[in-house]
């Protein structure tokens, strides 16, 4: 699970209703400034659909201070999944993570020479269009991954007026996509 924490009192405002009802309340004092939007993802690809993920539900380390794993985890993983909004796409410093994340998981060299470029990446975004996301000036640097994002919108899950209960349907047709690229994977690497 990828994601951006800058704006998350925002994201939360934005998605109180959504937040609450996936965890009876809303965020207060410091928990303000983690991404409860994000948690709410996780929570149902982990408790309900039984997909382990970086992303921990309670506690999130800074970035910086788990480089190393964040970068080796982005190389073994099967999939990614990315929450999409306006901070996704901000300028560095200090390091943009969701394009760090996006860069090491698709440009896997072991994973490239054994599937190609096939798409294992899923977006949740927080608005239905893509334009109203980014902004108007984007760097060059954010060129592929908006490619890609627009190549699969199809595939996205669209947060804009979601209910709990609708995303948990949608994310469990995510993991099963994500079960199904496992499965492939792992034939490919025995075969190999």
């Amino acid at each position: 699970m990828s994601y951006t924490k800058r704006d998350a009192p925002a994201i939360n405002e934005q998605f109180g209703d959504l937040i609450k009802s996936c965890f009876r309340k809303l965020p207060e004092g410091s928990e303000l400034g983690n991404n409860h939007l994000a948690r709410v993802i996780t929570r149902h690809l982990r408790r309900y659909q039984h997909l382990s993920s970086f992303f921990d539900e309670d506690n999130l380390p800074v970035g910086e201070d788990i480089e190393d794993s964040v970068d080796s985890y982005c190389t073994w993983a099967f999939a990614l999944v990315q929450l999409i909004e306006p901070l996704s796409f901000d300028r560095e410093p200090p390091r943009n993570w969701c394009l760090r994340e996006y860069r090491k998981f698709s440009e896997n060299p072991n994973l490239l020479r054994l599937l190609g470029d096939k798409d294992r990446h899923f977006f949740i975004l927080i608005d239905p269009r893509l334009s109203a996301i980014q902004p108007a000036a984007l760097s060059s640097r954010f060129s592929d991954w908006i490619a890609r994002i627009n190549r699969l919108k199809q595939t996205h899950i669209i947060l804009a007026d979601e209910r709990n209960t609708t995303l948990s349907e949608k994310i469990q047709g995510i993991a099963k996509q994500i079960l199904a690229l496992r499965t492939e994977i792992i034939d490919r690497w025995l075969a190999d």
